[in-house]
């Protein structure tokens, strides 16, 4: 019951509180905000969690492979050497413990990377669809939510992931940045460097309505709204160029 009159509390709602010790409220805050963490449980928040897990791992992976690979190199007294390089029977055995990390983490974030992709797929069809289920996991994860994603405008979209250009731009006069992680689709890193802008504000449209229809309740289109890109007269244009 404490519990219940504490979120009508929060609410707005003018409630008279029993009395009770520091121990009573104390539980009925805890089991308050317990319940408030379930009610707000809801996938894309799984998903974020997931893309930042992905990051971390790759970051991390990275490191180890450097590290392995300068440290192989100077123990063969030989040039830099691949991380899964088969090691000789003398090898320094924390060496040997480095290479078994860093083929764990490897392992790791491939898992990670199937099981969002399968979480796209289910979730957010219609971005899945468009961008490719990876992309549109690290888009939603940049953006928070999917429905902070729904509810941003095209010309915010095209530059998520590229805060730091963005930052630099308004601080230091630097030139504003055309596209964030939107460079990873094939219409934009293939395109003439001059239409890269024009492709990804195309493309950062596109996105907008994807997720809205994921997050809305929409039937999937995401293979419509490709296709419908890549039917577009700068992308037949860019074709061309390509050709020549």
């Amino acid at each position: 019951v404490l519990v219940q009159q504490l979120a009508q509390v929060q609410a707005g709602e003018a409630v008279a509180l029993p009395a009770a010790d520091n121990a009573t409220l104390r539980d009925a805050t805890i089991q308050q905000a317990r319940c408030a963490l379930v009610k707000a449980a809801t996938p894309d928040r799984s998903l974020v969690q997931g893309v930042a897990a992905l990051v971390e791992c790759q970051t991390q992976t990275n490191q180890l492979a450097e590290r392995l690979s300068r440290w192989a190199a100077e123990a063969a007294s030989a040039a830099r050497q691949s991380p899964a390089i088969e090691l000789p029977s003398n090898t320094p055995e924390p060496l040997r413990e480095l290479q078994i990390a860093w083929r764990e983490s490897t392992v790791r974030g491939e898992r990670l990377r199937d099981w969002l992709e399968k979480k796209v797929v289910t979730f957010a069809p219609s971005l899945g669809a468009l961008l490719g289920p990876l992309l549109a996991a690290r888009l939603i994860g940049v953006a928070g939510s999917l429905a902070r994603l729904a509810r941003m405008p095209g010309s915010t979209i095209q530059t998520l992931g590229a805060e730091k250009a963005f930052f630099a731009h308004r601080g230091g006069g630097a030139p504003p940045p055309k596209h964030g992680l939107l460079l990873a689709h094939s219409l934009v890193r293939d395109a003439p460097r001059q239409q890269r802008g024009k492709f990804a504000r195309q493309l950062a449209a596109k996105v907008a309505i994807a997720a809205r229809l994921d997050c809305y309740g929409g039937e999937p289109q995401g293979a419509e709204l490709l296709s419908a890109l890549q039917n577009t007269d700068c992308q037949r244009a860019s074709d061309q160029s390509l050709s020549r």
